[in-house]
């Protein structure tokens, strides 16, 4: 069925680097892959959904600009408490 204006979302799943090679920027490298193949996809926008614990992760999802936004009542994921978006 079309839907006019419809723009599809898409998520970010579960980022992790091994504890073993943490420290060499790696998430970093991982996160612009991500974003450099979403922009060839013409995404519009991503959303994730992270717990704040992970303040490495937090740190690098707004180091390239996602803004945290509310989280909504029903959430798909038990232990998150928060919920980001990037346009693109």
């Amino acid at each position: 069925k079309y839907v006019p204006n419809y723009m599809p979302l898409f998520e970010l799943g579960k980022m992790a680097v091994d504890p073993a090679f943490q420290g060499h920027k790696l998430g970093q490298q991982l996160m612009q892959y991500l974003l450099d193949f979403a922009k060839q996809q013409q995404w519009s926008k991503l959303i994730l959904y992270s717990n704040t614990v992970l303040e490495n992760a937090i740190y690098i999802y707004q180091k390239v600009g996602f803004k945290i936004i509310p989280l909504e009542k029903n959430l798909p994921y038990n232990r998150s408490n928060i919920k980001m978006e990037l346009n693109l």
